[in-house]
């Protein structure tokens, strides 16, 4: 059966030259840099349906940034497709829907990636918001290389990556600079300015109103160099040199632990000595093992000068636990609770180190430099209020670790002589 696709949607411009790059049987892959609300979802959905009516027994991934996403993008597709009576099967709980020509349509999210694992891409992969991509799962797969794109080898699909540019790191911005001397990579660039649909008027305004690295990158186009994060410059603080990052034993040191009970969140301890050298470890296990796992690490260190165990949600009944199988240092440990001011003031400390080049970062910690990528600032123009934490679906519990490391340095200074520590008054500790 022939089927003509009658869209009855003008597109814009760019819409246009990504769509022919789409039909290019030369193109390969297709980077969508495309500003917000420049008409990037309308087109993806009708890349999708193209490839499915076109093809016959071929599928179509989309890999969103959460579920939420997915399901939003599911439902609209199946809004398009359902009066068409061609749809034979559909599932809204996994999101995947078959054609009468047994075309499918899969929903992955990057959140749960491994779920990928296994598949055959044969028609047209599309990774959304490509920018926010993770580099690595929790447990150290490098994402792009180990899992998405061994799905693509076996048929050779068309590879659409969208999104808007996130810094000058990652799968995004790695593609935008093969782009440039490729033939089969292309780039799309749809900014502010290319909007058809947007008065100069109603520009003007909205760029008033939005901070200007901000505009640079959510409406330019444009790649800065960690542009998003609340850190400036945070990158060039990560080293190989282990002189700048070795963590003295013999010092004093201090150490935080960032607690979760559930699969959700990481449990992240951080140890770091006078000299802001320090190491961060992943705390993995049942409840119990999390318990014998961070008291055993803590007394592994002579000389210890403060405790941070954060007793926000879950963290106080695990302290109760980690208490009672600390024996060394069961004096040095305190309960700390984050909030708002603490984490302003924890941010303002670290960000001043950097800018100081008086902490140093392991360039093999990739779980904390990704998520200073997606630390960001948030200002709420109503209530006046600045609150920092990772960008939605992502997580910072390596960042959160390290700040209240830092925050239990700056409470207990070490003054010195024997293992006993001068503690500053707080208005906020009894």
């Amino acid at each position: 059966m022939e089927v003509n696709l009658k869209f009855g949607i003008n597109l814009t411009k760019k819409q246009r030259e990504a769509y022919n790059l789409f039909t290019d049987p030369d193109v390969n892959e297709i980077l969508m840099c495309f500003s917000r609300q420049s008409g990037k979802s309308t087109l993806c959905k009708i890349l999708i349906i193209t490839t499915l009516f076109k093809k016959q027994n071929t599928n179509v991934i989309y890999i969103t940034p959460d579920k939420n996403f997915a399901r939003t993008m599911f439902r609209d597709i199946m809004q398009l497709l359902l009066p068409t009576g061609l749809v034979t099967k559909k599932n809204a709980t996994n999101l995947t829907l078959e054609l009468w020509n047994n075309s499918e349509l899969k929903f992955f999210s990057s959140q749960n990636i491994n779920s990928l694992r296994g598949q055959t891409c044969k028609g047209l992969l599309i990774i959304d918001e490509c920018g926010d991509l993770p580099i690595e799962t929790p447990d150290g797969q490098d994402v792009w290389n180990m899992i998405i794109r061994p799905v693509t080898k076996a048929r050779n699909p068309k590879i659409i990556y969208v999104g808007t540019p996130k810094g000058r790191s990652g799968l995004f911005f790695d593609k935008y600079n093969e782009s440039l001397t490729s033939d089969t990579v292309k780039t799309v660039f749809a900014t502010v300015d290319d909007d058809e649909n947007m008065s100069p008027e109603l520009r003007e305004a909205w760029r008033k109103t939005t901070p200007p690295r901000a505009w640079a990158q959510e409406f330019l186009c444009q790649f800065l160099e960690n542009a998003g994060s609340a850190f400036a410059d945070y990158e060039k603080q990560f080293t190989d040199n282990e002189r700048l990052t070795k963590l003295d034993e013999y010092k004093p040191v201090w150490i935080s632990v960032d607690f979760s009970a559930n699969g959700e969140d990481n449990t992240v301890m951080t140890v770091m000595n006078s000299d802001y050298h320090h190491r961060q470890y992943l705390i993995e296990g049942t409840l119990d093992q999390k318990y014998k796992k961070i008291a055993e690490k803590i007394d592994s260190f002579n000389h210890v000068v403060a405790v941070y165990l954060e007793a926000n949600g879950i963290g106080s009944p695990m302290i109760n636990e980690i208490k009672k199988l600390v024996k060394k240092h069961k004096s040095k440990l305190h309960e700390f609770t984050t909030t708002n001011a603490t984490k302003n003031a924890e941010v303002g400390m670290l960000s001043l180190l950097i800018a100081n080049s008086e902490i140093w970062f392991d360039l093999l910690n990739k779980h904390l430099r990704q998520e200073m990528g997606w630390f960001e600032l948030k200002f709420n123009k109503t209530t006046r209020v600045i609150t920092y934490a990772a960008k939605p679906p992502h997580h910072d519990d390596f960042v959160m670790s390290l700040l209240i490391c830092l925050q239990a340095k700056e409470d207990y200074p070490y003054s010195g002589g024997s293992n006993y520590s001068f503690i500053r008054t707080r208005p906020d500790r009894i």
